[in-house]
């Protein structure tokens, strides 16, 4: 497959034809094709191999984006391509059905633009945006070109002061002249789709019980027929006119408001930004040489938030899945406490215990037992554990006693996944039930609760003995590659191709928690079996996890992370480009829990067949790009980490000359660390500034650093004195058993 195939636009041409091969291939041969290239994989190199995505399956179409402020009760939705903005979302009402359900709102604003009333992005064609202000911030552009005229919309929500914490959409439409046309003309209209009957007073709409609804700078007119605010431009002489609506998620007992006017607009648009500004702020600070990764960092953990609800992070936002899963959001409330959220964390995670799943129990007490681990070893606040310690020890009495009723001495059987009811004796819901149980022991230990510690130890090895020894039955050894399967103690039956059966595909999605738990070590064999089961029976494309003929890539977390830890490196970058060319929707990141790599006839974009957006999914980007960063290890496969490595796996680019890599105040099981990174290395030099952490434990601290050409070390500095523990193959310079602020220099050449 050429560079030039890849790249056609034409998707009626080669493009099915591409992705049946891609399909009915067992191996990933795109990431194959990627790693081929001689400078490894890139974004460029990996994003034109699916077109993007757009659709969703729902009436509206175009893929829904959330707009809300932080923890926020309300949240308002702006349709992607600009067409119509929904108010008052109701979960009693739905569009669709399933797990394709979307709430309605009470209300819906059209945007129509034009003589004949045309939808706002109607023809796609003819649509620039979605994106984001500066990148990042939830002020949501788009541009649409009707009858000679650019038509342009900015979005955002916010509340009034005095207001709180009601929402308004605050709505900027422009019209300029576009090309040589001449147009003096232009006008866009508003239809309200509503059950209430509105009328104009003022500047304000108002329903039948005088409630406000809607108000707008003059210049208006209001058909109340049609429930329709329509508003003529005239372009002589001026190169761009403005009008402007302020809309609130729901109707308000009349309350007077100063006149709405660019003035105001504006200034709103200010305070939102400096609001999510300050929010960003409390973040780790990380910049790359790679402005849509730092675009898309920023602008996830600000969508993470929005769909935030008080205390909730929430799996999606106004449909179905409008709702708390544990191990999922766990996953988002983790990237969230990385990424220096530490008070946030705490209190989503504390809200998240609560959440209960019938035939999931014990999958449930093991992620709760290793986000409470998993926090308290980045933050190390022991009254975190004292004052949650009954939730957890309930936890851990409720797997250790049960496996007193099974001569396995397995847990009990519990469902093969949340989808598919079948009683298994479950691989993941074991391994990861060991894993919360020795997790928590350490931390225990750490506290002082000894004998807790000590009971709640000797629980989990007895429970990973019974796991290896379920196992070792299990495994199908007269197949290639052997076969671990998620069903122990029966007799197994591998699948040929994971996608092409129901049972697995659900394997697929599940296998990786069984990578993330460690209950084999990532040098172990099984752990090699499964990987190589991914990667050989159709489990992958463009190294994300799929399900059926699309993606359900935020499964893929505990794959990339396995990959991590395996020093493939390069596969890693795949995965972690793919996501952000294809599991996210460009300029706004938007994912979805699944997508479709297929088009539909007559379309040129892909479909997010989940519900978006998603916070899990998020949460695969944000936390991938931590760990390529700032990975912790434990060398001997027990839970005590001992190993930090710096940069593990950056892309070769960010170290060409004159780029910067920067983290700062970074929380790691070892305390803060901060790396700045500069390149000069047409001149044969890098140099590195490195704020070691302070707690003890780390026995090892390895920083990598790959260049674009791979160039291998000749000479290092630290602090000015000469340093000989490095590693000029490997590109790696270990700073073991060093403290403090070090300056290091490494040179490359003859």
């Amino acid at each position: 497959m050429t560079k030039e195939r890849i790249q056609s636009d034409d998707p009626s041409t080669d493009f099915p034809k591409r992705v049946a091969e891609a399909l009915e291939a067992d191996r990933d041969i795109w990431a194959e094709e990627v790693l081929s290239r001689p400078e490894g994989p890139t974004y460029q190199n990996v994003k034109d191999y699916l077109p993007p995505l757009r659709y969703v399956n729902a009436s509206f179409k175009h893929y829904p984006i959330v707009l809300g402020l932080k923890e926020g009760l309300e949240k308002i939705r702006l349709v992607g391509n600009g067409s119509q903005i929904g108010l008052s979302i109701n979960p009693w009402r739905l569009d669709g059905s399933g797990w394709t359900a979307w709430f309605q709102p009470d209300l819906k604003a059209f945007i129509q633009v034009g003589r004949n009333e045309t939808p706002f992005g109607d023809d796609i064609s003819k649509l620039n945006g979605p994106k984001y202000l500066e990148g990042y911030l939830p002020v949501v552009r788009l541009a649409y070109a009707e009858d000679g005229v650019l038509y342009g919309q900015e979005v955002f929500a916010a509340s009034i002061p005095g207001l709180e914490p009601r929402l308004f959409a605050y709505v900027k439409l422009t019209a300029k002249a576009s090309g040589r046309s001449g147009t003096r003309k232009a006008s866009v209209s508003v239809r309200f789709e509503t059950p209430s009957r509105f009328t104009a007073e003022g500047d304000l709409l108002m329903d039948e019980a005088q409630r406000y609804c809607c108000q707008f700078n003059p210049g208006w007119r209001f058909d109340p027929e049609a429930s329709t605010l329509t508003y003529d431009f005239d372009l002589a002489g001026r190169t761009e006119a403005s009008a402007f609506l302020l809309i609130p998620n729901r109707p308000l007992s009349f309350t007077p408001l100063e006149p709405l006017n660019e003035a105001a607009y504006e200034q709103a648009k200010r305070d939102l930004s400096e609001y999510w500004e300050a929010i960003l702020s409390r973040a780790v600070q990380i910049t790359v040489p790679e402005k849509i990764v730092n675009d898309a960092l920023r602008a996830l953990i600000v969508q993470t938030f929005i769909l935030t609800v008080r205390d909730e992070v929430r799996y999606s936002s106004g449909n179905i899945y409008d709702r708390q899963y544990l191990a999922e959001c766990g996953d988002a409330i983790l990237a969230l406490a990385m990424l220096g959220y530490e008070e946030e964390a705490i209190k989503y995670l504390r809200r998240l215990q609560y959440y209960k799943q019938a035939g999931l129990e014990y999958h449930n007490d093991a992620f709760r037992l290793q986000e409470f681990a998993q926090y308290y070893l980045l933050f190390r606040d022991i009254r975190v554990i004292e004052r949650d310690l009954p939730v957890l020890i309930e936890a851990c009495e409720s797997i250790s006693a049960s496996r007193k009723e099974s001569e396995s001495g397995l847990i009990p059987r519990e469902r093969f996944a949340g989808d598919i009811p079948d009683l298994v004796d479950n691989l993941s819901s074991n391994a990861n039930a060991w894993r919360g149980l020795r997790d928590m022991s350490l931390v225990l230990a750490m506290i002082g609760r000894d004998r807790l510690a000590e009971r709640y130890s000797k629980e989990a090895e007895e429970l990973r003995e019974a796991i290896l020894s379920a196992v070792d039955k299990s495994v199908v050894g007269e197949f290639d590659p052997p076969f671990v399967p998620l069903r122990l103690l029966e007799e197994a039956k591998p699948f040929e191709k994971l996608t092409a059966s129901r049972y697995g595909g659900y394997y697929n999605l599940v296998i990786p928690y069984v990578l993330g738990s460690d209950i084999f070590s990532p040098d172990d064999k099984r752990t090699g079996y499964i990987m190589e089961t991914l990667e050989k029976r159709g489990g992958l494309l463009l190294g994300l996890i799929r399900f059926s003929d699309g993606l359900d890539d935020l499964y893929t977390l505990r794959y990339t992370f396995a990959l991590l830890k395996r020093s493939e490196v390069e596969k890693f970058l795949v995965g972690f480009y793919a996501k952000l060319a294809h599991g996210l929707t460009r300029e706004t990141f938007i994912g979805t829990e699944a997508s479709s790599v297929k088009l539909a006839e007559g379309e040129t974009f892909r479909r997010l067949l989940g519900l978006a957006p998603n916070t899990t999914s998020g949460a695969l980007f944000l936390q991938s790009l931590r760990y390529m960063l700032l990975m912790e290890r434990d060398s001997g496969n027990d839970g005590l980490y001992d190993t930090l490595l710096l940069f593990h796996a950056t892309p070769r680019d960010w170290l060409r000359d004159g780029e910067e890599i920067v983290v700062e105040d970074a929380p790691t099981c070892f305390g803060e660390v901060s790396v700045h990174v500069r390149s000069e290395i047409d001149t044969g030099a890098i140099s590195a500034t490195v704020k070691m952490p302070r707690r003890e434990g780390l026995t090892k601290t390895v920083i990598t650093l790959r260049t674009p050409e791979a160039k291998g070390i000749r000479k290092v500095t630290v602090n000015g004195e000469d340093h000989r523990c490095f590693d000029a193959g490997a590109e790696t310079v270990d700073l073991s058993g060093l403290h403090g602020e070090l300056r290091i220099r490494v040179e490359y050449g003859e």
